[in-house]
């Protein structure tokens, strides 16, 4: 057992620009963010199933350009873990950000039938500047001994990583800005995204192509081509089928129509996770995706 730094858990700024959102429903936002930030639509179901399993109520998410990585934020502070590894290897680069979670509430449901079910998860979400969070983890993580050779961790440990991670969260954001709405951080955690586009337009957020097709197929907004010449509104499907894989193209909706965006998340955010839940359920035991 080794660790530096000191368990108040001060708070890491949030970049220029960002401000937190509090008490949203996390599930549907989790979802935006892979579509905000890039086309990161291949880890959502993982993702989303992670975040659902509820095995913490504190998550790290890291977008790097070749991926994402949405884990339990204790296994980030245990030096030799792989998600120790992933986040003091990232770069900072405009394709690199990093979103902390932390889940206060789990709501409650009724089915049809009358039986209790799980409703949605609800908490707060910011995103942090990569390079304070690696100074903390380097800071705070725990380093493990070698038992026989394997890792092995006191139970101090784990009581002391988790309340650094608690403490930091409980003043994560909230001495920095006032919080916004969940539109807010899309805006932000798209310029990157938009900057790619052949031309970058203000007032839009630029989409994967997957998630315009399926956005006015089933009339959730206009949906916008983007082109280097300007923007164009798109009122078939055929037009985006056509042009998908063209690089010159790209796709957004304006900012005041977000709340289509929203519609589609709520829609797909259930049968996603069924859908890798029934996947997981035919696949031999294994480790799952936050490293268990």
């Amino acid at each position: 057992m080794a660790y530096g730094g000191s368990e108040a858990g001060q708070p890491v700024h949030l970049p220029d620009g960002y401000n937190p959102v509090f008490g949203t429903e996390l599930s549907p936002l989790l979802l935006q963010l892979h579509a905000a930030c890039g086309d990161y639509m291949v880890d959502a179901p993982v993702n989303l199933a992670t975040l659902e399993g509820m095995r913490s109520d504190h998550f790290l998410f890291l977008v790097e350009g070749g991926g994402t990585l949405f884990t339990a934020s204790s296994h980030v502070y245990r030096e030799g873990s792989p998600q120790h590894s992933r986040f003091m290897e990232a770069v900072d680069s405009p394709d690199t950000q990093v979103f902390v979670i932390h889940v206060s509430d789990i709501w409650t449901a009724t089915a049809p039938s009358g039986e209790p079910m799980r409703g949605p998860i609800t908490g707060d979400i910011c995103c942090v500047r990569l390079g304070e969070l690696q100074r903390d983890i380097k800071n705070n993580a725990v380093v493990p001994t070698l038992v026989d050779g394997r890792r092995h961790f006191e139970n101090e440990d784990f009581g002391y990583v988790r309340r650094h991670i608690e403490n930091m969260a409980a003043h994560q954001g909230r001495t920095d800005a006032n919080p916004v709405n969940p539109h807010d951080l899309f805006k932000e955690a798209n310029r990157g995204y938009m900057l790619k586009a052949p031309r970058p337009e203000q007032g839009l957020l630029r989409i994967p192509v997957s998630v315009a097709k399926e956005m006015l197929a089933r009339g959730d907004s206009i949906v916008y081509q983007i082109n280097e010449s300007g923007i164009a509104e798109r009122s078939k499907l055929e037009s985006i089928k056509r042009h998908g894989q063209d690089t010159r193209k790209a796709y957004g909706v304006k900012f005041i129509d977000l709340h289509g965006f929203d519609k589609w998340a709520k829609r797909n955010v259930e049968g996603i996770i069924k859908h890798h839940q029934s996947k997981d359920r035919a696949k031999p035991e294994k480790n799952r995706a936050d490293g268990l």
